[in-house]
């Protein structure tokens, strides 16, 4: 408004340029005394209520009572489950093994005992399987099925493994692709799908012929293709492929030059 309003102020009437003046003027005095805003008054001091000690534990304990409640389960590991595990005489192994049961503990019901039973299992077999040496390559296994166990892409790995329908040695034998949820193959194998539509649909069309003859076998049975591999006003080059032995050659300007 003050910007519209302030142009009129150099308007040639001088009635029109005097109103103006006086219309911003009043108008940026408003904004001001907006600003400053009413002066505050003095709040009057609200009583405290005096409770006795006996309900300020018992409002006490009712607040620690919800938010308890409300608070998510806390991670399940071998300690917090309090499930008796003696060791396996070795704290790799140990830090291991809790790793495995943390994993396969995530939103489980089972007991404790029962997953310990599968983490002590698998544990035992990639030991085995890594000359029962915890190095490093022991270690990247344990890691790496203890991603693949508590990670939510797959929660049906775990559940599996837990409710005894997935073996503990198929399991540690089965590859990375194995291991993928249904619905993590069903989009591989449409992405894969995909991809070999588009390469069929890239590749040069081939048509079969008897007019060469292939220099390694003598039959005349191929196929073959040809490509612009020069400049436009250069003949197409022709690739013929053997249907009997698979062997390759070009032509290019009648002459025949094995690949």
């Amino acid at each position: 408004i003050g910007k519209i309003v302030g142009r009129l102020r150099t308007n040639k009437d001088a009635k029109v340029a005097s109103r103006s003046g006086e219309l911003v003027k009043r108008w940026k005095d408003q904004i001001l005394a907006g600003k400053k805003g009413p002066t505050p008054t003095a709040k009057t001091p609200t009583p405290v209520s005096r409770q006795s000690p006996s309900s300020t534990s018992s409002s006490l304990g009712s607040s620690a009572s919800s938010t308890s409640s409300s608070s998510p389960m806390g991670v399940r590991s071998i300690e917090a489950d309090k499930v008796k595990f003696p060791g396996l005489g070795d704290r790799i192994r140990d830090k291991c093994v809790d790793l495995l049961y943390k994993a396969l503990a995530v939103d489980a019901t089972a007991d404790g005992s029962v997953i310990l039973d599968r983490a002590i299992r698998i544990e035992q077999a990639v030991w085995v399987a890594h000359l029962r040496v915890s190095g490093e390559k022991y270690r990247a296994k344990m890691r790496s099925f203890s991603i693949k166990l508590k990670g939510s892409a797959n929660p049906s790995l775990r559940h599996r493994i837990v409710d005894g329908d997935l073996e503990v040695e198929r399991f540690c034998s089965m590859s990375d692709a194995e291991m993928k949820s249904e619905e993590q193959k069903r989009k591989d194998k449409e992405v894969y799908d995909e991809n070999l539509f588009k390469a069929q649909g890239a590749a040069p069309k081939t048509a079969e012929t008897d007019m060469f003859q292939c220099g390694k076998c003598k039959q005349r049975k191929c196929t073959y293709y040809q490509m612009q591999t020069r400049s436009a006003d250069e003949p197409m080059t022709t690739f013929v492929t053997c249907v009997v032995c698979d062997h390759r050659w070009k032509v290019s300007r009648f002459l025949w030059m094995d690949e």
